[in-house]
């Protein structure tokens, strides 16, 4: 998976990552304080020669998220954690 780990209010959040298959990836985005999902998103074939998938997601509101990334039973899931902060100060 590739996500950075901090992003500014304004900025989009590009969310990526590899499959060895042909399987879609979906990125699901969890705002970690609420529990709540605040994105969901297909990753689209960004490089089909080695299977790179991207999808944007936001910009988001302050807070810590999670993403996971997932697809079939071929494709295990993935997560990680990233912080959105006020760039706007």
């Amino acid at each position: 998976m590739i996500v950075d780990d901090l992003y500014g209010t304004s900025e989009p959040i590009v969310v990526g990552g590899e499959c060895g298959s042909a399987t879609t990836l979906n990125a699901t985005v969890t705002n970690i304080a609420t529990g709540q999902v605040v994105a969901t998103a297909p990753l689209q074939i960004t490089d089909p020669e080695v299977r790179a998938n991207t999808a944007p997601i936001g910009p988001l509101a302050e807070g810590t998220y999670r993403v996971t990334l997932s697809g079939s039973a071929v494709a295990k899931s993935a997560t990680d954690v990233f912080i959105v902060a006020n760039d706007k100060l």
